[in-house]
């Protein structure tokens, strides 16, 4: 019967799943360490026949509360990625549970309403969806990073051309000031600010507007507050002030050892050089994470405020990466203006030490 070959293909796929695909796994593990070069990678085929129900039950899921894009959902199915197709789109028909267009309405239903949202509704506490959630975010980080490193480079090639012209052709450098009379402080850290301004404003507004459309039915109304314009501001201050800190102290240090050692101005330009090009391998791509994260964080709450959300979920990445503390987290609901049972108010949360936060990918 057809219950029969039901049951039987679940066996097979659960004896492939767990006891074959791990034997294939260590092998090729074993084989990739002993036999193949450093910069080629041995991998093997998922003998695990691909549940596409499940796959088809996710993605009515995510689309029924808005939460993927038209190049999300097709590459779920392995489809190739269209133009234009990474908005979120809604059906602009839709309205509140209740809503009529009777003006009499009262505010009572909606409050009701929002309460259920709130309370009751948080599309998250489902365990399936808050997996592909966290999958679904970690590649617009990802996404949003990329952007935010490339604003950074730019800012600190941009940077290192400067100092090196304010050098002028001078051979020699007798003076320990030199580095103070050629790096404007007030001026970089104005550059600074005016680089990554616009890069986590982006940020803050593309999050919002999509955690406002993952809890509300109802029509994107998301605003920008002078609260929002004030904290954007005050984020982007402390950024370029504490960068530019940073890469004056590095840069002292190399300047000194110079003097010391009566290098040529090659020489200097040489470690000016060595210095900027850290940057460019490990300081920046730890800063575009980091600010990134914490923009997404950021505009993720505000939208949900906006959207009348009485309750926020912790949602972790859930791999080999993710702190225990933030592992045993995932799933907790608590009011929105409440910490979770980690100490933290949300990931990336500035109050909490450095260890609960430096590359974190979770979201709520």
């Amino acid at each position: 019967s057809g219950t029969t070959y039901a049951n039987a293909d679940a066996s097979i796929a659960i004896f492939l799943r767990e006891r074959i695909k791990p034997m294939l796994q260590e092998l090729v593990t074993l084989l990739d360490w002993r036999l193949i070069p450093e910069d080629m990678d041995l991998t093997f085929i998922d003998p695990t026949p691909e549940d596409y129900d499940r796959k088809i039950k996710t993605a009515e899921t995510l689309n029924t509360i808005n939460a993927l894009t038209t190049n999300e959902k097709r590459e779920m199915f392995g489809f190739e990625p269209v133009k234009e197709g990474d908005d979120i789109l809604i059906p602009f028909s839709l309205s509140p549970l209740g809503s009529s267009s009777d003006s009499t309405a009262s505010d009572n239903s909606d409050a009701s309403a929002d309460t259920q949202k709130g309370i009751a509704n948080h599309p998250l506490k489902d365990k399936m969806l808050r997996k592909k959630y966290a999958e679904v975010m970690v590649k617009r980080m990802d996404k949003r990073e990329t952007m935010f490193l490339n604003v950074m480079k730019e800012y600190f090639n941009d940077q290192e051309a400067r100092l090196i012209d304010a050098l002028g052709g001078k051979k020699q450098f007798k003076t320990k000031s030199v580095l103070g009379e050629i790096f404007d402080n007030e001026l970089e850290i104005k550059l600074a600010k005016t680089a990554v301004l616009p890069a986590i404003k982006k940020i803050v507004l593309e999050t919002a507007s999509e955690s406002y459309k993952l809890v509300s039915d109802k029509p994107y109304k998301f605003v920008l507050t002078s609260e929002i314009e004030s904290w954007l501001n005050n984020k982007a201050s402390i950024f370029a002030n504490q960068i530019t800190d940073t890469t004056f102290e590095k840069l002292k240090n190399q300047f000194s050892q110079s003097f010391e050692a009566q290098e040529t101005r090659q020489e200097l330009v040489s470690r000016i050089k060595n210095v900027y090009g850290d940057f460019d391998n490990t300081r920046a791509k730890m800063i575009a994470r980091t600010e990134v994260h914490g923009a997404t964080t950021k505009g993720t709450m505000e939208g949900y405020k906006q959207a009348g959300m009485k309750t926020k979920i912790w949602v972790a990445v859930m791999d080999d990466a993710t702190r225990d503390s933030h592992a045993m987290t995932d799933g907790e609901e608590v009011p929105i203006d409440k910490n979770f049972s980690n100490g933290l108010s949300y990931p990336s949360d500035p109050s909490a030490p450095a260890e609960e936060t430096i590359n974190c990918r979770c979201v709520i």
